[in-house]
């Protein structure tokens, strides 16, 4: 069977297709802006994007899939919108809607994202040290930032919307950083 090929009610997982491990039962998001400090002080900023339905959070413990990038996680616009991993959220809007699959009209970033919310993970994308709205300074695959997943992902874990299970995502920069996040073990990931 072709990897882009569908087949009915079985399960399947190759790159752009997810069927039969859950269903789609969300359809919003709320985000939430935070900064996690990290060992030595330094604070790391991150959007959480949990699921809801209706705009309702959700309140049962989620997976979470961590996006960590050096290209801004998000950013404010002038009329107040912010462009986040998610799309477009309104300005003054807590969230937005989640789209299916078939309602993006080319591949965007933010398709991977609604597609993972929509199956029951919390998405979270977060700044690298020194980058977008991250404090500390900016290093290349350091002691650092080896520690700094460590303890986001020791954060995550003590948050009470989460199983304490992080799955990585990204390319680039965000792909890398997983090798990283790897070096140090945390037992979440």
């Amino acid at each position: 069977v072709d990897a882009h090929e569908q087949i009915p009610n079985a399960k399947q997982s190759a790159f752009g297709i997810y069927s039969g491990y859950s269903e789609p039962r969300f359809n919003s998001f709320i985000r939430e802006a935070v900064y996690v400090p990290v060992r030595d002080g330094t604070r790391i900023a991150m959007d959480i994007f949990r699921p809801a339905i209706d705009g309702q959070l959700v309140q049962e413990p989620m997976p979470v899939a961590l996006m960590v990038t050096r290209y801004w996680r998000a950013s404010e616009m002038g009329d107040g919108s912010v462009e986040s991993l998610m799309g477009t959220i309104e300005s003054g809007a807590r969230g937005g809607l989640l789209l299916s699959p078939d309602e993006f009209e080319a591949p965007e970033r933010a398709y991977l994202g609604h597609l993972l919310a929509r199956h029951g993970y919390i998405v979270i994308a977060m700044d690298s040290r020194g980058t977008g709205a991250s404090f500390g300074a900016q290093s290349l695959g350091s002691v650092l930032e080896i520690g700094d997943m460590a303890d986001v992902m020791d954060w995550i874990d003590q948050q009470v919307w989460s199983t304490g299970k992080v799955g990585m995502f990204g390319w680039s920069w965000p792909g890398l950083i997983q090798v990283f996040a790897a070096a140090g073990t945390p037992p979440q990931l």
